[in-house]
């Protein structure tokens, strides 16, 4: 018999050769197993409790949506940006330092213009001068928002020359800018559907068709030594005009306002 079979306690048996209880106690046979049954079991399914677990799995798949959205908008962008890393993007470069450059050249030419006494070419050479620098302000706007990052540039030496001389060095740059150089970066641009080079180039195009004229008269008239003359130049596109438009910019479609008389 067990040494403490009183209290339900058995530690061993007195009695040599009885076998070991299932439940580890000497001289008792094993107990039976019985399962909790907890109050939800008895009572059924808990509505509430569904309700809940159905709002969390609702909520795990709306987060998981989501998050693909932002994924698949984040990578769009990605791509869209990644579009000008390529010829376009080395083209919005190439513009910027050259319009960089030519700022630098037509004021040091507007500078020269003034001592030969040609001031209304220095006029002129003023408001191209503006008009360069506002085209280089918005190529490197475009690379921004590209995600193109604009590499540092310093303006080489600029050879001046005469007045005459210096008429013709600039129509001549805004010969090959209009015949070979915009058309063709925008044609580029228009391939890698690069829309705020597309928009750049196009201004710029119109403005340097502008400022060849310009010139062209400028050099024709170059003898007459005409006074300072008022020029307009719109702060948006850079488009360079003898008189104020009437509303809107011919190139941009930006109000009048934003156009600034230089001369």
């Amino acid at each position: 018999m067990c040494c403490r079979a009183s209290d339900g306690l058995c530690l061993g048996t007195s009695e040599p050769g009885k076998a070991t209880c299932g439940a580890g106690w000497p001289g008792h046979p094993p107990r039976a197993r019985t399962s909790r049954v907890t109050p939800r079991a008895r009572n059924g399914p808990n509505p509430a409790a569904s309700r809940q677990r159905l709002r969390r799995s609702t909520m795990s798949v709306n987060r998981h949506m989501l998050t693909s959205a932002l994924v698949a908008l984040l990578v769009g962008l990605a791509n869209s940006a990644a579009m000008a890393v390529g010829v376009t993007a080395a083209n919005l470069q190439k513009a910027y330092e050259g319009e960089t450059t030519a700022s630098a050249r037509y004021a040091k030419f507007a500078a020269k213009a003034d001592a030969e006494g040609y001031h209304g070419v220095a006029s002129l050479f003023r408001a191209a001068s503006a008009a360069e620098k506002i085209h280089a302000r918005n190529h490197a706007e475009a690379m921004k928002e590209l995600g193109v990052k604009l590499r540092p540039f310093q303006v080489p030496p600029i050879k001046v020359g005469t007045t005459a001389e210096n008429l013709r060095t600039a129509e001549a740059g805004e010969t090959y800018e209009v015949t070979t150089m915009y058309p063709n970066m925008l044609a580029a641009a228009e391939k890698e559907e690069a829309n705020p080079a597309i928009r750049s180039f196009t201004r710029a195009l119109s403005t340097e068709r502008a400022h060849k004229a310009l010139y062209a008269e400028a050099t024709k008239t170059l003898n007459t030594r005409a006074p300072k003359t008022a020029y307009y130049v719109c702060g948006i596109c850079g488009m360079t005009l003898k008189q104020m438009p009437a509303t809107v910019c011919p190139v941009c479609g930006f109000p009048k306002d934003n156009y600034r008389r230089i001369s």
